[in-house]
């Protein structure tokens, strides 16, 4: 009672490690709350105050400009058209005029004399499009008062009529002010960027372990692509790499070229098996409108840019493409049985699709539309996440099927090292102590390798060679054989040993033979072991002139019999070997193991 009472109160107290541990977790959290709300009132707050004479006045769009559009024969698109105003005021702290310009050429001129042009690349192998640029010309104080004349020269028609903005300010205030109306693009471009590399690197670390399957490459490789879609078409990427606009716009177009292939690998194992085929026929499409693009670019015949319908329409029809499969499976299945990840991706990414290419068209351009990007980035983290989590899940029963698995081979050595065998051998040890002391020292060290093979064979996931597993019959024969002496006479009639076989899978047959086969026969009987190789297999037969069995009866005598099945199962599974049993009453029992001849079972795996 005493140790009762002792043992009841110490279990409602409390060490003084967990109290420790206690009040450091309190104490973390609130100077974890009071570090948040100090810079929660940093970002809120004015931190500064200053004072200047001078104000910076940014910059500025020019305004009361005349524009004409002019018809030239000798221009790429057949028109040049023409801002001219005149200049006011003009500060001399470093002002300039900048407009940002897609896929147009430009002349500015002050007072009909030109200070600036820029053309495309005579040499250029491919395309005629000098890309998009930033043209920031300075100006001068004694520029004041006389005309600017900008004359933009589009390269493609639909370029026509696009409004260029004119801004006046000095070149610091015109950038900080395109960074601050890109960043948005530049971050969720970056953060996609990031997300794909890192299922990627994911994807690279699992090959060797194969944890991770291609749909990390897939959903991996199709972010990265629509990252640097969105970074290289940003307004404020040409101020990063000013000297490659060209190399600039080839790239955004690229990667909405080649981007929808591995979305359709990715969405096509989320479906029924028997819509793969439209999948594969969407990402041969693609890759067919990719090939048909870039060949009419390098002759010459169409840019990249007057096939930029093609790269939408190739995206739009991937989207109807899942939103048409998804439709068939909510009509086969019903809607309650498809995932909700699969019913949300789609619609969100359908409709992010269709807002930027809507807005494209309707605007003339790309830049600030984020919604396929949004969209698609969210897809691609939830999905990666589950597909993270699923793949876990799968190790996680792995684990669970490979300790069935040794469990298993534990049942089957347990099975294999039968109690009657283990009490017989010991006795005529026992015997032989006294009547012949070698004998018995012979006997306890066949014993003992007997028992350390059993052993062994628990840490075997893949066959062994034959000769090893012979080994071992013949040691638990030798045992035997002290027993029943004459009783029991054995024959090896081996051909080859040049194969592999799965541990323990002789030895029962042939325990089996001994124990019910010879040992109820009146005088005994002959066990034979053979092997032979023929054309495309290798077969081991045990036989033996015993009492025999009826094979179509099942042994009614309540006990198991998992030896002989465990055996079958195993050379199924591990060498998809077979095991026929043919048997008599009173002709003694005939077992005939095949194994094929595949890589596996020609390989001698050393014990």
């Amino acid at each position: 009672m005493k140790i009762k009472k002792d043992i009841h109160i110490s279990n409602k107290k409390t060490s003084p490690g967990t109290k420790r541990e206690g009040i450091i977790t309190v104490w973390y959290v609130i100077a974890f709350c009071f570090v948040l709300g100090i810079l929660v009132y940093l970002g809120i707050a004015d931190n500064r105050q200053t004072t200047s004479v001078r104000k910076n006045e940014g910059y500025e769009c020019v305004t009361g400009y005349q524009m004409e559009t002019v018809t030239d024969a000798s221009t790429p698109a057949g028109v040049r058209e023409i801002y001219f105003w005149t200049t006011s005021q003009i500060e001399p702290e470093d002002e300039c005029l900048a407009f940002y310009l897609v896929h147009q050429c430009a002349r500015v001129y002050v007072d009909g004399v030109e200070i600036y042009s820029l053309t495309a690349e005579d040499s250029l192998l491919f395309g005629k499009t000098p890309g998009n640029n930033w043209v920031m010309v300075p100006l001068y104080p004694e520029d004041e008062g006389k005309e600017i004349r900008v004359v933009i020269t589009p390269v493609y028609e639909s370029i026509i009529g696009r409004k260029v903005e004119l801004l006046l300010g000095s070149e610091l205030s015109i950038y900080t002010g395109q960074m601050r109306k890109a960043m948005p693009q530049i971050i969720i471009g970056c953060l996609a960027v990031l997300v794909g590399v890192v299922f990627m690197l994911m994807f690279f670390a699992g090959i060797k372990g194969k944890k991770y399957s291609s749909d990390l490459m897939a959903l991996g490789s199709f972010s990265v692509m629509l990252g640097l879609w969105r970074l290289t078409d940003t307004r404020f990427t040409p101020f990063i790499i000013p000297d490659k606009p060209v190399f600039l716009f080839y790239v955004s177009l690229s990667m909405l070229m080649v981007g929808c292939v591995p979305l359709l690998r990715f969405f096509k194992y989320r479906f029924d098996k028997k819509t793969y085929l439209l999948f594969d026929c969407g990402c041969i499409l693609s890759v067919a409108v990719c090939f048909l693009q870039v060949i009419l670019q390098i002759f010459s015949i169409r840019d990249l840019r007057e096939t930029l319908w093609m790269s939408h329409a190739i995206l739009i029809l991937c989207v109807l493409l899942c939103g048409t499969t998804l439709l068939l499976e909510w009509i086969t299945v019903g809607w309650r049985k498809i995932g909700r990840l699969g019913k949300g991706a789609c619609l969100l990414c359908a409709v992010g699709v269709t807002c930027d290419v809507a807005a494209y068209y309707i605007k003339g351009n790309s830049s600030g539309l984020l919604f396929t990007l949004i969209s698609f980035l969210l897809f691609i983290i939830i999905s990666g996440a589950v597909t993270i989590y699923s793949y876990v899940e799968q190790e996680k029963r792995m684990k669970e099927q490979e300790a069935e698995l040794a469990s298993s081979r534990i049942s089957v050595m347990l099975s294999q090292i039968q109690p009657h065998f283990l009490y017989n051998s010991l006795n005529t040890i026992y015997y032989l102590c006294d009547k012949d002391p070698e004998m018995a020292k012979k006997a306890i060290s066949d014993f003992s390798d007997y028992l350390r093979g059993n052993v062994d064979s628990l840490k075997r996931n893949t066959p062994v060679n034959f000769e090893k597993e012979l080994e071992h019959v013949k040691i638990y024969l030798s045992l035997e054989k002290m027993r029943f002496d004459d009783e029991l006479n054995i024959v090896y009639d081996i051909e080859t040993t040049g194969f592999s076989i799965p541990a323990l899978t002789v030895q029962p047959i042939v325990e089996n033979a001994v124990k019910h086969g010879l040992n109820k026969a009146e005088k005994g009987g002959t066990l034979t072991i053979s092997s032979r190789e023929y054309e495309n297999r290798y077969e081991v037969v045990i036989t033996d002139d015993g009492v025999g069995f009826d094979v179509t009866k099942k042994k009614e005598d309540g006990k198991t019999h998992v030896g002989i099945e465990n055996v079958g199962k195993r050379l199924w599974e591990m060498s998809r070997g077979t095991m026929d049993i043919f048997s008599e009453k009173g002709n003694g029992t005939r077992v005939v193991i095949r194994l094929p001849k595949q890589e596996h079972t020609k390989e001698v795996t050393e014990g």
